[in-house]
């Protein structure tokens, strides 16, 4: 494990983890499609818990089931990234009040982040074009990419 810093903002997020899952899809595919589905299901499931919660709240029905089913994927998601903070400051403790000055980062922005990679994933199936440290790039296949001129 090795501290990486890195400053960006969501553009330049946006832009590495387009390029991590184009990446992914055009070298392996196999792995790209199950994490595009899992991805695309966990959203429509989270956003149609949202719906049917506030359905029943309107209709003044209860909804505290799915309430709990909509929301225990993302609290045991935030569980598991707080244990695996706990690991990584164990590993790294001469960052530890580095990474726990960001702490809240890592676990409360779990939710959003499936969401970030539905993004991708669409980006992925539309375009075929990187950029990398100021260059771009058009993966055309696994043996074969191409400079594009700017």
């Amino acid at each position: 494990m090795t501290l990486s810093y890195a400053e960006t903002d969501f553009g330049g997020l946006l832009e590495f983890t387009n390029r991590q899952i184009l990446i992914t899809r055009v070298y392996a595919d196999q792995v790209w499609k199950p994490a595009a589905i899992t991805h695309l299901l966990y959203c429509a499931t989270l956003l149609l818990g949202l719906i049917l919660i506030g359905t029943n709240f309107i209709e003044q029905r209860p909804a505290f089931h799915i309430l709990m089913l909509t929301f225990l994927p993302v609290l045991l998601s935030s569980i598991r990234n707080a244990i695996q903070l706990i690991g990584v400051t164990e590993v790294l403790s001469a960052a530890r009040p580095q990474i726990m000055g960001q702490a809240w980062i890592y676990i409360v922005l779990t939710i959003l982040i499936p969401f970030l990679y539905v993004l991708n994933f669409v980006n992925s199936l539309v375009t075929r074009k990187i950029r990398w440290r100021g260059m771009a790039y058009e993966l055309i296949g696994p043996e074969q990419t191409r400079i594009v001129p700017r």
